[in-house]
Formats: structure tokens, sequence, C-alpha cells
């Protein structure tokens, strides 16, 4: 993760979790006033909400006071016998932990979570769980995961849609666009930050602060590789502008809007505008102990004196930047900082000073190499341990099981005995007992009739389905094999052929470039055949699996001029190869139905599993269309057709102008209705 992309993540996550700090004398003052309020309260609930407040408004040093008070609301929560009350409040301190990057308490608070509400299907705790959801990956960010944060990310989306959380599906968003940005994959990450600014858009109060920061990392962009965003650059820094210009002008966010248009003006040459901007921004970075953009501010700075050769104004920026970094234990500035002072010293003639910075520089280097090191062994360490912790709680749970199982036959002993104590009362509860179980039983073998009824005629669609794509597949295999066999040795020997009638011919007869010619052309003519052959029946699919075959696909039509992107999620060949043939002539269908028609100019497939089911996703950004005819084609028809074979869902979404997701979600495992499906469907 490169300086900006981290300083991105923290200004994110400050602005969705961290309430505002003001001056030490507001904040005693809201405080006073909350305390006020919580002894007026009468109810539990009350008490729980004003705590909370407090709680948040603690200065981040202050963990023993937040502490105290996290303390009080949970022995209020654990009093209720509400589990969305509990719930949200191990949520509220799950997050007050990560947001001290107490990683493991965190990630405990936010099991308890999904463990409480897992069940509840109720809106209010949906909402909690997908909050719980977004969590677990700021955590897995936070241990640098990358590869589970992003994927947690994007699970949650489709939750967030239905509950049409335009908050949190803001916050997703932007931090996806964070991760694509980290990864330098910055179209996907403007896609990700603009959909984010719209969702921003929408939310009352406007958040002018969130949506500046997201364009301030859009301008970000114009100093990447990629020159796509080279001349959005400058109209991004305006956007931020116009929204600033809703906050104070003291507002934290200034201070990254100063020093993004100080590098911009850095890069376009126009040193005394940039160092207007960097020296408005400094102040507002010291002013909230604002550590990264601080230590950007007196890099580019330093950097912009250095070019003008003024190093008495170079030295106290360099020398602030490496006690702030030190301080703070921020390496990756404190190593630029022990650099630029070597280089520096070594302009200025003095190679013993610029040997020990450079010496510093290398030992620092390697001790940050040593520390990543310690804390992957450490990392190692806490998951045995956890995996110790699992084991010993399983033991316990056994042994409470078998209690209470026993407590249980004493029960029914009991029952027993009284029963036999009271044999009218037996005999009249055994009646009724009789009765309505026998009532029970007819029910339940109507449901099961009518349950068998719908299996069976699933069943025979899909045995229908199936014996038809049998059929197609066979005789797709059979033509692959005539065309490699029998056309293609036909051409073969038509090759052979013509060679020996060229090494007949003089040298200089007039027929040997006609012979030549003809001789190129069956060659492209064998090459189409094979390229066809393998269409038909692709056997990298056989040998390597799906998610080799579809890299395979996409990469020829990447290498053809078709903008196809393949990305894969741990996907371990959990499917059969006869369903894994199934999906890989849907992906088929929908790939070449995006290149066809969608008239786009990137196309995005995705392979991800998850413990029980596979899912595909084919994504373009090309023109769209109506989804009330999606399934009128041939080829969207087959797919749909598929999809139900593999007792999947088939899911379209299209905005004309905009783009179209075609989303395929299959189980792993195969029930009854599918164990019929042919070995080649």
């Amino acid at each position: 993760m490169n300086n900006f992309g981290i300083h991105c993540w923290l200004a994110i996550v400050s602005a969705v979790y961290l309430l505002g700090i003001g001056t030490a004398k507001a904040t005693l003052f809201q405080t006073d006033s909350l305390a006020q309020e919580f002894r007026k309260a009468t109810t539990d609930s009350a008490k729980i909400a004003i705590l909370t407040e407090m709680a948040r408004r603690v200065p981040h040093n202050d963990s023993a006071s937040a502490l105290s008070l996290w303390k009080q609301v949970l022995e209020l929560s654990s009093e209720s016998r509400d589990p969305l009350s509990k719930a949200k409040t191990y949520l509220n301190i799950g997050s007050w932990h990560y947001d001290h990057y107490r990683t493991e308490k965190a990630d405990r608070y936010n099991h308890l979570v999904q463990e409480l509400i897992e069940q509840d299907t109720s809106r209010n705790a949906r909402v909690l769980f997908s909050k719980s959801r977004i969590n677990a990956a700021n955590i897995a960010w936070q241990r640098n995961h990358i590869d589970e944060a992003l994927s947690g990310y994007l699970e949650v989306l489709p939750l967030l849609n239905q509950l049409d959380d335009t908050e949190s599906l803001a916050l997703v968003n932007t931090n996806i666009g964070i991760l694509f940005n980290n990864q330098q994959q910055y179209i996907k990450s403007a896609h990700y930050f603009l959909a984010a600014v719209d969702q921003y858009n929408q939310l009352k109060p406007i958040p002018h602060g969130d949506i500046a920061d997201t364009y301030i990392i859009l301008a970000g962009h114009g100093f990447r590789a990629d020159t796509l965003f080279d001349a959005r650059g400058v109209a991004y820094l305006d956007s931020a502008y116009q929204h600033l210009k809703h906050l104070d002008a003291a507002h934290r966010k200034w201070a990254d809007y100063y020093n993004m248009k100080g590098r911009f003006d850095l890069a376009a040459g126009e040193l005394a505008a940039a160092e207007q901007a960097f020296r408005r921004g400094l102040p507002l970075a010291r002013r909230y102990n604002d550590t990264y953009t601080s230590c950007d501010i007196l890099l580019h700075l330093s950097e912009l004196y250095e070019r003008q050769n003024e190093f008495a104004k170079t030295r106290p920026l360099l020398d602030e930047l490496l006690e702030i970094s030190q301080t703070n234990q921020v390496g990756t500035y404190q190593l630029k900082a022990l650099r630029a002072l070597s280089r520096m010293e070594h302009r200025l003639q003095q190679p013993e000073r610029a040997y020990q910075f450079l010496n510093q520089y290398i030992e620092l280097a390697d001790s940050l190499q040593y520390a990543e090191t310690t804390r992957n062994l450490h990392e190692m360490e806490e998951k045995y341990k956890l995996a110790e912790a699992e084991k010993n709680l399983l033991v316990l749970q056994r042994e409470n099981e078998r209690k209470d199982f026993a407590i249980e036959r004493n029960r029914w002993y009991i029952g027993l005995l009284l029963g036999i104590s009271f044999p009218l009362l037996a005999s009249c509860i055994l009646i009724f007992m009789l009765y309505r179980n026998k009532r029970k039983l007819l029910v339940q073998q109507q449901r099961m009739h009518t349950m068998d009824v719908e299996h069976m005629e699933q069943a025979h669609r899909n045995s229908l389905l199936s014996a038809l794509l049998e059929g197609q597949e066979k005789e797709r295999e059979r033509l692959a094999r005539d065309l490699h066999d029998g056309l293609g040795g036909l051409l073969s020997s038509i090759k052979m052929d013509l060679s020996r009638i060229t090494g007949a011919l003089p040298k200089d007869d007039i027929q040997r470039p006609h012979l030549a010619s003809v001789t190129r052309n069956v060659d492209g003519a064998v090459e189409e055949l094979r390229g066809i052959a393998h269409s038909m029946m692709p056997s990298m699919l056989v040998n390597y699996g799906l998610a080799e075959a579809l890299r395979e696909y996409c990469d020829k039509l990447k290498s053809s001029g078709v903008p196809v992107f393949y990305q894969v999620f741990r996907y371990s060949q959990p499917l059969t190869e006869s369903r894994e043939m199934t999906l890989y002539r849907v992906a088929q269908e929908l790939i070449n139905n995006c290149a066809k028609y969608a008239e786009a100019t990137e196309i995005l497939v995705q392979l991800q599993q998850t413990d029980t089911t596979v899912t595909l996703v084919v994504e373009d950004n090309g023109k769209g269309f109506d989804t009330e005819y999606a399934v009128t084609g041939a080829g969207l028809r087959n797919a749909a057709m598929r999809a139900t074979l593999l007792e999947g869902t088939f899911d379209i979404r299209s905005d004309k102008g905009v783009g179209t997701t075609f989303t395929v979600e299959c189980p792993i495992s195969v029930t009854y209705v599918s164990a019929h499906t042919p070995s080649q469907a």
C-alpha cells in the first residue's frame, strides 16, 4: 500500500467511525451536558444511548475513560432481554476497539454481534448484521488481508441494496475504491468512488466533507501511470473545492485539499502557487495532528525548496518530517526524510553527514523488514492460540450437552411418575396427544406428497433439459473429433503435397510464389480448424478445471482486441466436471453477449466461491438494455436454462448508458432434484 493509499484509508475510516473532535473546551462542555442528561434519564435504553455518545466523544488518547463508559454500557445492555440492544452495544464497542487498532478485541465483539442476530430476519437485525459484515471486512483490511477485505465488501453489497442503506453503500463503495486505488487499478477505483459520490449526494444533509475527500482521492489519480485521469485531475480537485466551500475554513479536509493542490502546482512547475498551497495546508494538518498529511506536505514542500536550491528552508522541513515520522512510527516517511537529507548533504559537499543519513536509511529499511517478519510470526502464533481456544470451547460445549441431556432425562422420569400417579389425567392427555399427532401426521403427509410431486416434475424437466444439453455436448465432441481427425488430417496431407511440389520446381519457377501462398492459406485453415475444435470441446477445462479454462478463454478474447478482465476469488474446484462444463458454457454465452452487443470499453468476469455456493459475475460498462425483455434472445435464454439445471439463480441488472451485470449463483452440493444430471451437461 503506497503512502497516498494509507492516507486515504485513514481519512475515510475517520470520516465514517469517528465524530468530529473540536477544542478541548467544547468537548468538556458537551460531556458535562450529556452527564446532566444521564442523571435525568429514567429508562435503560435512554441511559445506554447517552453513555454511548459520551464514550464516543472521549478524546482518542484517553482510552481509560472511554473503557469505563463502555463497561457501564455493557452492564446495562446485559440486564436487558432485548438481543438487538445487546448486539448494537457489541457493535459500538467493537467499532471503538477497531478505531484504536485493537484488532483482536474488535473481531471478538463483531463475532458476538453475528451470533446474536444471525437467525433474526427482522429489518433491524439485518441492518445490524450488514454493519457487522462491513466491520469484519474493515478488520481484515486492518490486518492487511486485502483479498479477504475486498471479498467481504463485495459480498455485503447485495444485502445493503436490499435494505436500501444508502449511507452504508456509500461507505462500502468508497472502501472498495480505495482498495482498487492501492492496487493501482484506477479505472475500477474511479467507478466505485463515483458510485459513492452519487450515494453521498442522496443523503440529508449532504456530507460535503466525505464527498470532497473522495474527489481529492480521484484527483490523486492524475499522478499515476494511467494517463486516462490526467485531464480529469484538475476537474476533480475543483469539484472537491466546491464541496469544501460549504465547510468551515479551518475544517481538517482543507489540509488534504491544499496538499493535493500543491502537488498539482508542483508537477506543473508553478512553484509559487505550490508553495502558497502547502503553506496554507501545513498549519491545518498540524492543528488536527494529521500525521500523514503533515508528512506529505513537509516532504513535497522540501522538494520544492530543493529544486530552488534553498537548502536553508529545506533542512528545517526535513528535520520536522523526520521527527514526526519517528514519533508516530511512520516508517515510509522516515525513510524518505533520511534519503532526502542524505541527498541534500551530498549536494552541499558534506560527504560524512550524507553517509551518516544514508547509513541510518539502510538500518531503518532493514529494521522495517525485520518488524514485518516478526509481525507475521505473531499473527501465526495468535491463530494457533485461537484454534486451541476454540477446541477447548468445543469440549466444554459437549460437556454441557451431556449435562443438559441428563437433566432432560430426569425431567422425563418425573413426568412419567406423575403420569402414573394420575392415571385419569394421563389418559385424557394421551387421547388428546394422539388426536393432535394424527392431525399433524396427516398434514405432514399431504405436504410431503405435494413436495414429492413438485420434485418429480422438476426432476422430469431437468432430465429433459439434461438430455438436450447432453446431446449438444456429445455432438460438439463428435464434430470436434471429426474436424480434428478427418479434415485436419486431410489439410495436413494437402500441405505435405504442396511442399513436395514446391521442392520439385526450379527455384526460378514463376509458380513457386503462388504455391507458397496456397501453403500459407492451408496453414491458416489448419489453425482455424484447431480453434473451432477447441471451442467445441475445451481441453483446458477437462485437464485443469473451470478457473483456468475461463482464464484461457478471456486471454484469447483480450488478445483479439476484446477488453475483458478476469478475476477469481477462493475458487478450489468444488464442482463436478459436468457442472463445471455447464457453468463454462454459461460464461461463454454471457461474455460473447457483452462483446457483441454491449459496445463496452471494459468487461469484467469474476468467479468466486463461498462455503456453499459458486458465483459467476459478468459485468460491462456498455450501453445497457431494458431488463423487461432480457431473456428473449437465444443466448441469454440458453444461459438461464443452464443456470436452472445447476439449481442456481440467474440475475440481470442493467441501466441504459451505464452497463449490465449478469450474476449466476449455484450451490456446490447437488440435491435430490439434480441427481439425474448427465455426465456431460
